[in-house]
């Protein structure tokens, strides 16, 4: 048995999942995710330099967005 942490990001284009072993694993897609829409999006503000500050105030100030996180999802085989 494994664990994963599940995300969802709900935008006007769909439904996007990510999927992670650990918290930063996860993190890291979510700051990806949010540095190749920034500019569209968030074009007026200051992006921070951290990632999950980043994950952060994109979705604070993106309001036609939202991110879902769950707790830790068991996986079998």
């Amino acid at each position: 048995m494994e664990k994963i942490l599940i995300a969802t990001v709900q935008h006007k284009h769909g439904t996007n999942f990510y999927a992670a072993k650990s918290l930063s694993g996860l993190t890291k897609q979510l700051a990806k995710y949010t540095r190749d829409w920034w500019d569209k999006e968030c074009f007026d503000i200051q992006m921070p330099k951290s990632e999950i500050d980043q994950v952060d105030t994109y979705f604070i100030n993106v309001d036609s967005e939202s991110l879902e996180l769950s707790g830790h999802i068991e996986i079998y085989d």
